[in-house]
């Protein structure tokens, strides 16, 4: 049998959650639960420009809603990402640098936006509520304005001189160019 890397590992849940006697987060309650519901950005790239939330404050069963100015004002910072990174300082390791030796850009990984939106689905507003029926239907009172700004969909176009960038700092929308292994004996 091959145990080693890129070997066949079953999958031993299937068919627990294929014949229906699996269970999933959903199915467990607690008392005196709370739901959340997330307000999704659906332009590609925008800059928010206002979000007023106080009708989704007052709608029945909310307990909270949060938006980014609320993760800012608390002096949250990002949430360190990148590729196979545990702690922040392996963005130190080589591979995770530019080719001239630069650290390589990382994108600061914030759960819900304050100011400008990177991609379709990022999170602008959090609502909290006894029921999620609630939640999403208080959501649905939240008005976001956005300054809608141009966006490439396409890797290959987002390289192109004059594509829009989609991180103010990182012109050219490259996070590293790097080289892995040893190829001076490739």
């Amino acid at each position: 049998m091959n145990r080693g890397i890129g070997a066949h590992i079953p999958r031993l849940e299937d068919f627990r959650l294929l014949t229906g006697k699996g269970q999933y987060a959903a199915d467990m309650n607690a008392q005196g639960q709370l739901y959340a519901y997330a307000l999704c950005c659906f332009h590609a790239h925008a800059r928010l420009k206002s979000i007023d939330i106080a009708a989704a404050k007052k709608a029945p069963g909310v307990v909270l809603v949060l938006t980014g100015a609320d993760y800012a004002a608390d002096g949250l910072k990002g949430i360190p990402h990148g590729a196979m990174t545990v702690k922040p300082e392996d963005h130190t390791v080589p591979c995770f640098t530019q080719a001239d030796g630069s650290p390589a850009f990382s994108a600061p990984n914030i759960p819900i936006v304050k100011d400008k939106v990177h991609h379709i689905g990022e999170i602008v507003a959090w609502v909290v509520a006894e029921t999620l029926q609630q939640a999403r239907d208080a959501s649905e009172l939240i008005d976001a304005d956005y300054d809608v700004l141009p966006a490439v969909t396409q890797g290959s176009k987002a390289l192109e001189s004059g594509a829009p960038s989609v991180w103010d700092e990182q012109p050219g929308n490259i996070a590293f160019d790097g080289k892995h292994g040893d190829h001076a004996n490739a």
